[in-house]
C-alpha cells in the first residue's frame, strides 16, 4: 500500500520510523446481496413553484410574497431577516435516510459582501404555503441546521449551492422522521438571517422575478439497507440534563444479543463546558446487558493520563456552529510512549487521547473537508501539554485510480490545509482484498490560537488518520462527483452485504501518525480563546472555546510514529455499518 510524506513543523521534513505493516488476510463467509457495488439513490428535484411559496418577513415585520430578488442574511442591526422557500409534494417516503441535500439560489447581481444565515427546515409534517398568519419567521426550524459565513463572490445569473452536506441532511432528516410524515407532503427551508451583523446579506432570484431561476432542491435518499449515517442513536443532542441510567417508564427492555435500545446508548454522555451533555464513549457491547450498539467508538478513553480529568464531549464544537456528524463516525486513540519503546526521542513519555470523526461508510467525506477533532497531549519529559477541541480541514478531496497511480484532485477548500485521499472505483471493484489499495488517508493542520492567516500560532499540531478497510469508495463520475459505492459489494469475491457484521469492510482497523506537536508558547497563558476554527478570539467572544497550551517554546523537527494499526476495535464481532 502507499503512504504519503509525514510532515512535522511547517515546513520541516519528517522521517518515518514505524515499519510498514501487512495486513493478515482472513477469510469471511460471503451473504445475500443487500445494496449493489454502486447503487444509484432515489432523487427529488423540485424548485418554487408559486408567487406564495418564497417569502420574506423584512427586519419591519412585514410580510413580502412579490420581490423579484430576494436579499438572503442578516437583518438591520436590530432586527432579523428571515426567509422561507416551500417545495410542493416531495415524494420522499417515511422511513427513508437521506444521503444528500443540494439546495441552491440563483444570483440577482453579482456581490462579494459577506453572507450570513442559518439554514433548516420548518419543524412541520406537511409544511402549508406562506401568508400574513404563516410568515417565515412563525416557522419552528428543526433542532439541526447549517450555518453560512462567508465572502464568496457570486455572480449574476450563476446558481449556487448553500449551506454544509452534514447539516441540512440532519434538518431534513428530522422532518422525514417526523410520525406525521407521508411521501407526497411538503417542506419549508427557512433562511434566517440574524439582526447582526447588520447587511451580512446578498440577493438572489425569487419565482417572481424568474421561475427559471427560483430556488431549487435535490435530495437523493435510500430506503431499507444500512441506515449509513446513523441516526438510531444520539438524536437530539446536545441534551440538557443527562440521561438517566436507569430503565425510563415504558421504554423497551434490552435483550443480549440484540440491538441495544436508544436509552440504553444515550445514557453514556459527558457534560461539555457549555454545561449541556452530549455523546461519548462506549464499549461496541453494552457490558450490563449483553445488548450491541452496531458501532465502536476506537479506543476506551476512561482514565487516560493524556486527559488529566477532562472528557471527549462527541460534536461539541461542530454542534455549536452548525455543523453535525453522524454519531458513529467519532473514533478515539489512547496512546502511552514509555521511554525507549519508540526509537523516537521527541515523543518517548508522551501520553494521548486523540478524537477524530472519520466514519468511513457513508458520502459526507466526498463533500465535506470540515470535520471534529480533540487533541490531548502531555509530555512531562518536556513540559509540551495541550488539549484542543476543534474543527479540522481537511481541504482536498483526491481520489485515487489503482489502474493509473495517478489521482483526481478536487478543490473544496481552496488555501486550506489537509487532503482526504479516498479509493476510487479502480482500487475496489474486483480488486482483491487485502490489498493495501482501499487505505483512505486524512491528513490534517491545526494551528491553535493563530491569526486567520494561520500565522502566529501557539500550537501546531499535524495528525494524519488512515482506514485500512473503509466501507465505501468513490465511483468517480464525469463531473468529477463521487457515487457512494460499497467495499463489500465490489471487491474480488463478493457481492457481500455491506451492513452485515460478516463484512470485510467496517472500518474499523485504522492508524494514526502522531507527528508535529509544535508550541510557541513561553510567556503567555496557558488559556488559548479560539473560534471553532482554531483562530484566535479575545476573551468572552460569544461561541468562543478555551483551548489549553503549555507555556514552553517547542519547535523541534520531529519524527512520525504510526500507532493503533494492531488494535482490534471488533472484539465480539458486532459491529457493522454504519461505523
Amino acid at each position: 500500500m502507499t503512504r504519503q510524506n509525514r510532515r512535522s513543523v511547517p515546513g520541516a521534513a519528517s522521517v518515518r520510523v514505524v515499519a510498514m505493516l501487512v495486513i493478515l488476510a482472513s477469510t469471511l463467509a460471503m451473504v445475500s446481496t443487500r445494496l449493489p457495488a454502486s447503487a444509484a439513490a432515489p432523487r427529488v428535484s423540485k424548485m418554487v413553484t408559486a408567487t406564495t411559496d418564497d417569502a420574506r418577513s423584512r427586519p419591519s415585520g412585514t410580510l413580502v410574497t412579490s420581490e423579484t430578488a430576494i436579499p438572503v442574511g442578516t437583518g438591520d442591526g436590530q432586527h432579523a431577516n428571515v426567509v422561507g422557500f416551500r417545495f410542493a409534494h416531495i415524494a420522499i417516503p417515511a422511513g427513508a435516510f437521506i444521503d444528500t441535500v443540494n439546495f441552491s439560489l440563483a444570483k440577482s447581481g453579482s456581490s462579494g459582501q459577506r453572507l450570513v444565515v442559518d439554514l433548516a427546515f420548518e419543524a412541520a409534517d406537511n409544511a402549508g404555503t406562506f401568508s400574513n398568519m404563516a410568515s417565515p419567521a412563525s416557522r419552528v426550524r428543526t433542532s439541526t441546521g447549517s450555518h453560512v459565513d462567508n465572502t464568496t463572490r457570486r455572480v449574476n445569473g450563476t446558481r449556487y449551492q448553500l449551506g454544509d452536506t452534514a447539516g441540512m441532511r440532519a434538518s431534513l432528516q428530522e422532518v422525514i422522521n417526523r410520525t406525521g410524515w407521508l411521501s407526497g407532503n411538503s417542506l419549508v427551508l427557512i433562511a434566517y438571517g440574524p439582526a447582526t451583523p447588520s447587511g451580512a446579506h446578498q440577493s438572489f432570484s425569487s419565482y417572481d422575478g424568474n421561475p427559471a431561476s427560483a430556488a431549487k432542491l435535490i435530495v437523493t435518499y435510500h430506503v431499507g439497507g444500512p441506515d449509513i449515517y446513523g441516526f438510531t442513536y444520539a438524536r437530539n443532542v446536545p441534551w440538557t440534563t443527562k440521561p438517566s441510567w436507569t430503565k425510563p417508564a415504558g421504554a423497551p427492555t434490552p435483550v443480549a444479543g440484540q440491538d441495544c435500545p436508544a436509552w440504553v446508548h444515550d445514557r453514556y454522555a459527558t457534560q461539555a463546558p457549555d454545561g449541556k451533555y452530549y455523546p461519548t464513549w462506549h464499549a461496541p457491547t453494552d457490558p450490563q446487558y449483553g445488548c450491541h450498539f452496531g458501532h465502536e467508538h476506537g479506543d476506551d478513553p476512561t482514565g487516560a493520563a493524556a486527559l488529566r480529568g477532562r472528557t471527549i464531549p462527541f460534536g461539541y464544537v461542530g454542534i455549536g456552529i452548525g455543523h453535525y456528524e453522524a454519531h458513529p463516525g467519532f473514533k478515539i486513540y489512547v496512546v502511552d510512549l514509555p521511554h525507549g519503546t519508540t526509537g523516537v526521542s521527541t515523543h518517548e513519555t508522551a501520553h494521548l487521547v486523540v478524537m477524530i470523526h472519520q466514519g468511513s461508510s457513508n458520502n459526507n467525506a466526498f463533500t465535506e473537508p470540515r470535520h471534529e477533532v480533540h487533541y490531548h497531549y502531555w509530555n512531562p519529559a518536556d513540559g509540551r501539554e495541550v488539549h484542543v477541541m476543534m474543527i479540522a480541514m481537511f481541504g482536498d478531496l483526491k481520489i485515487r485510480n489503482c489502474a493509473t497511480g495517478q489521482f483526481t484532485v478536487i478543490h473544496q477548500r481552496p488555501g486550506a490545509p489537509g487532503v482526504r485521499m479516498i479509493p476510487g472505483q479502480q482500487c475496489t471493484e474486483g480488486a482483491p482484498f487485502p490489498s493495501g489499495s482501499q487505505y483512505e488517508d486524512w491528513e490534517t493542520a491545526l494551528y491553535v490560537g493563530a491569526k486567520s492567516d494561520r500565522s502566529q500560532w501557539r500550537a501546531y499540531i499535524d495528525p494524519h488518520f488512515a482506514v485500512f478497510n473503509p466501507g465505501r469508495y468513490c465511483n468517480l463520475q464525469a463531473d468529477n462527483t463521487c457515487q457512494l459505492g460499497y467495499s463489500e459489494s465490489a471487491v474480488a469475491g463478493g457481492p457481500g452485504d455491506p451492513a452485515s457484521t460478516s463484512s470485510m469492510f467496517k472500518g474499523d482497523h485504522r492508524e494514526m501518525y502522531i507527528n508535529a506537536v509544535a508550541l510557541d508558547n513561553a510567556g503567555h497563558s496557558t488559556d488559548v480563546w479560539t473560534d471553532a476554527f482554531g483562530v484566535a478570539v479575545p476573551v468572552g467572544t460569544p461561541g468562543a472555546i478555551k483551548q489549553y497550551v503549555s507555556a514552553v517554546d517547542f519547535t523541534h523537527t520531529v519524527n512520525s510514529v504510526a500507532v493503533g494499526a494492531n488494535t482490534n476495535h471488533d472484539p465480539d464481532g458486532s459491529v457493522r455499518l454504519p461505523n
